[in-house]
């Protein structure tokens, strides 16, 4: 078939252990760069953690957007959950798990298919033994694109 483009190397899978805190899986998970799963499919990348707040970034590319021709607000929804979770992860104990129980988000801006660094700083704002609670902020070409927040259940166990 000509044309046909071979498909994309698998990204690798990305593996904890109970024993570890999230702030310890949170830098495995910077270490090991674009892994397998939801995050891995949008290119989404850690690139910072500290306890209470973590930084993903990917690119402003064609595969993500929408018939308008800017970036699909689903990716910024996405990032919001994804850095308002991370934030969250960083607090959690060896053994512990989180669920996202609700987002919030505000659009700020339409974010250009130029292939440019978007990134999402979330930051833990209330922490509790069951829930916290993370403000994110979404940034493209030095300008807030978006803003949210997302407050997470904690649990002790593995999923399922």
């Amino acid at each position: 078939m000509t044309g046909a483009q071979s498909p994309a190397p698998a990204l690798p899978e990305f593996g904890f252990t109970a024993d570890q805190s999230g702030l310890e899986i949170a830098q495995a998970w910077i270490e090991a760069g674009l892994v397998a799963g939801y995050v891995g499919t949008f290119g989404v990348r850690p690139v910072h953690a500290e306890r209470g707040a973590i930084r993903f970034a990917c690119r402003a590319e064609a595969g993500l957007a929408n018939f308008a021709g800017t970036i699909h607000g689903g990716v910024a929804a996405s990032l919001i959950d994804i850095a308002g979770a991370g934030a969250a992860l960083t607090l959690l104990e060896p053994g512990e798990i989180l669920l996202t129980s609700d987002l919030q988000l505000r659009y700020c801006a339409p974010i250009p298919v130029d292939g440019g660094e978007i990134t999402a700083h979330g930051t833990a704002r209330y922490d509790e033994r069951r829930r916290i609670i993370a403000e994110v902020f979404v940034h493209h070409g030095g300008e807030t694109v978006a803003v949210g927040s997302v407050a997470v259940v904690r649990r002790n166990g593995a999923p399922g």
